[in-house]
């Protein structure tokens, strides 16, 4: 566990609530929105510069949201001398051995409140906040006003600092195995006032659930639930690793459920899950479970990608593709899913119908035929897309134009506008090697350019 997060609110509250009225003043807070609209980056920071907006709301967006290093000078124009060494006696920023200084937590407004994330290299384990988080907290719904509201694997708190119920009338409860996660979560509750609602503790979700005597309205849940090869457990990533079906810690939850959940109330989680091109393939699983705990639910499929195009983000990271590719297969999976899952409990007068509805809500479905391919656009494009490829990114004028001649007459054919992405992805990928390294690199140039609504993984849409 990082020394930066041993807080007491007492000993920074003076420090915070300074920073709350310079972000105020400057207004962050639609400086951080109106950045999210020119575009996403890893982990939802704002990623391009607005040169036409106020240099001190640059300045505090560029130390607090990007984590961009200041010098002495610029550091100097946003504090005193005085709370400069404040804030770094309280550990709310660190000096580098440049003699710079970094901000140890990124400011992400939510609502009317403003959450501090701690930046992964002053945390370990990490405090998470991705692509999920924000996914997760669209979907969440419910018909009444719950009162009690619990949150398992609770983080930074984003999820209950989302909900549009806030006040002394609610009560809200998070839970989470991370230290560093509990307390930079009540650190944020203390700092927007709101710790008379809004608590969290640190606890075992998959044991200290039996404990509980109280029910509550609404469980709201992001579980570790990434599938990951048992050989291959990421460093310091307790908030993710889901064990090889994504599904390990989740099925240890469910049995305690029902005992916590008000007859009314709802449980509601998100899943990633692998499976075939019809469905997931713990379907039948988690239609058991629901029957054997006495529970009916919904299952939403929100995204379905080719697994190819999945252990491609991956093996450009952590794991080589084609490691992946052997998990997935050895697994049966050609396609993963993101879930999310809706739960109440089963009555009288459900007798009739089914424990679990899959519903099928994708954005992108990879295994269908594009929409009506207009090829002139498709063309217009191409060549944009193909340069961010790596294999040809270094490649001469002429040589990357007859590579780009060699592709447009492959595509312009109209035998390939009655494949799939995923079928046609993989063809190219046979065809052009030395352009595409795989097959998700393929598959995923080949959504680029037909699917107006496609987008990388980890980019989530400027809608939400």
């Amino acid at each position: 566990m990082s020394l930066y997060l041993n807080y007491k609110f007492k000993d920074v509250k003076t420090s915070l609530n300074y920073l709350k009225g310079l972000l105020g003043k400057y207004e962050y807070k639609a400086g951080y929105y109106q950045r999210l609209a020119e575009g996403f980056g890893f982990i939802h920071a704002p990623r391009k510069r607005l040169h036409h907006g106020d240099p001190t709301t640059e300045l505090l967006l560029s130390f607090f949201a990007d984590n961009h290093t200041l010098k002495s000078k610029e550091i100097k124009a946003l504090f005193t001398e005085e709370l400069q060494q404040e804030l770094e006696r309280n550990r709310l920023i660190a000096r580098t051995d440049k003699g710079e200084f970094l901000s140890v937590f990124r400011i992400f407004p939510l609502n009317h409140f403003l959450i501090l994330i701690p930046f992964r290299r002053f945390t370990e384990p990490q405090v998470y906040l991705g692509a999920e988080s924000l996914t997760f907290h669209k979907y969440i719904q419910v018909i009444k006003h719950p009162k009690k509201i619990l949150d398992l694997a609770s983080g930074s708190g984003f999820q209950l600092f989302g909900l549009p119920w806030q006040g002394p009338n609610y009560s809200m409860l998070g839970i989470d195995l991370n230290p560093n996660a509990v307390t930079a979560a009540t650190l944020t509750a203390e700092w927007n006032n709101c710790s008379q609602w809004m608590t969290f503790k640190e606890g075992d979700i998959t044991t200290d659930l039996y404990d509980f005597s109280e029910k509550f309205d609404l469980i709201t849940g992001h579980l570790p639930i990434l599938p990951t090869p048992d050989n291959t457990r990421y460093k310091d990533t307790v908030h993710n690793d889901g064990g090889v079906d994504g599904f390990e810690v989740v099925r240890k939850v469910f049995p305690a459920i029902p005992d916590i959940l008000d007859p009314d109330g709802t449980f509601q989680l998100i899943l990633i899950l692998l499976g075939d091109e019809q469905k997931p393939s713990l379907f039948s699983e988690i239609e058991q479970i629901l029957e054997t705990n006495g529970l009916k639910g919904q299952m939403l499929a929100i995204k379905k990608l080719p697994v190819e195009l999945d252990a491609y983000y991956r093996g450009k990271k952590e794991f080589e593709y084609k490691k992946w590719m052997d998990f997935y297969n050895n697994q049966d999976s050609t396609y993963w899913y993101r879930i999310i899952l809706r739960v109440k409990k089963y009555s009288q007068s459900d007798k009739d119908i089914d424990r679990l509805t899959f519903i099928k809500l994708f954005r992108t479905d990879f295994s269908k035929l594009p929409k009506a391919i207009a090829l002139k656009a498709v063309l217009r494009s191409m060549d944009h897309y193909l340069s961010d490829l790596d294999s040809i990114s270094n490649l001469d004028r002429e040589e990357f134009e007859m590579i780009s001649d060699r592709l447009a007459k492959e595509i312009s054919q109209e035998r390939n506008h009655q494949k799939s992405v995923t079928e046609y992805g993989k063809e190219l990928a046979t065809i052009f090697p030395a352009i595409f390294p795989n097959s998700g690199s393929a598959i995923r140039f080949w959504g680029q350019l037909t699917s107006s609504f496609w987008q990388p993984k980890y980019l989530e849409r400027k809608l939400w």
